[in-house]
């Protein structure tokens, strides 16, 4: 039904603003974003996230499965979530990984006041980079690993739903603004399917111009978690 959808918006030539996040497959499809922004050429905005020349120009590099490939692989993703059976508060490393995490981003993102909540359970995860990072990939990436059955799932369009999820609850939410950073700047430490680069990407963008408040914010939050 969603790959309709997105072919029926692309073919209508007039679509530019497009929102789907917040829907309940989105926690086990994150790589909705790069089926809407390939096939939607019209697009300038999804959930609320511009769209700009050089997100396309990355997501075309981005290999994905058909969507009848997908169905089974969402099936999967949500299996084992759910048998997962942990409790939402839970700060445990063991329990969150990227598709938690990116979940836990999205309801903060809708919910402006439960969002400093739900961001901790995030930096609490990140926090554990410092003290055992092999412990961190073998947990965090384990269901994106998993993704299509044989352990080696592409990582990027999780990442990269992660970075932009980060990006959006940053700007949209000033209380989460120091958490987000704190997450990115942890991030930056991982080289598994390059999270760290695209964690260091975002931080230089946001941290600009140079010597305003998030420029402050990010060169505090390297100096304290990173160096």
């Amino acid at each position: 039904r969603l790959q309709a959808g997105i072919l029926a918006l692309s073919s209508m030539g007039q679509v530019t603003d497009f929102k789907v996040g917040g829907n309940p497959f989105c926690e086990y499809f994150k790589e909705y974003q790069v089926f809407c922004v390939k096939a939607i050429k019209t697009l300038e905005k999804l959930d609320g996230m511009p769209v700009s020349s050089e997100m396309r120009q990355e997501l075309s590099k981005v290999n994905l499965y058909t969507m009848e490939r997908y169905d089974t692989i969402i099936q999967d993703r949500k299996a084992k979530l759910d048998s997962a059976d942990v409790p939402e508060q839970a700060t445990d490393f063991e329990s969150p990984d990227i598709l938690k995490m990116i979940g836990a981003l999205d309801l903060a993102i809708a919910d402006a006041s439960r969002a400093v909540e739900r961001l901790k359970t995030v930096v609490v995860t990140f926090e554990k980079v410092v003290s055992n990072p092999d412990l961190f990939l073998r947990f965090v990436f384990q269901s994106a690993r998993s993704a299509d059955g044989d352990g080696n799932g592409d990582l990027k369009p999780c990442i990269l739903s992660f970075r932009e999820a980060c990006r959006m609850l940053f700007e949209r939410h000033d209380a989460c603004r120091e958490g987000v950073i704190a997450v990115l700047s942890f991030g930056t430490m991982v080289s598994e399917g390059r999270l760290g680069h695209y964690c260091a990407e975002l931080l230089m963008d946001i941290a600009q111009p140079e010597g305003s408040e998030a420029y402050h914010m990010v060169t505090h939050a390297l100096t304290t978690n990173v160096i």
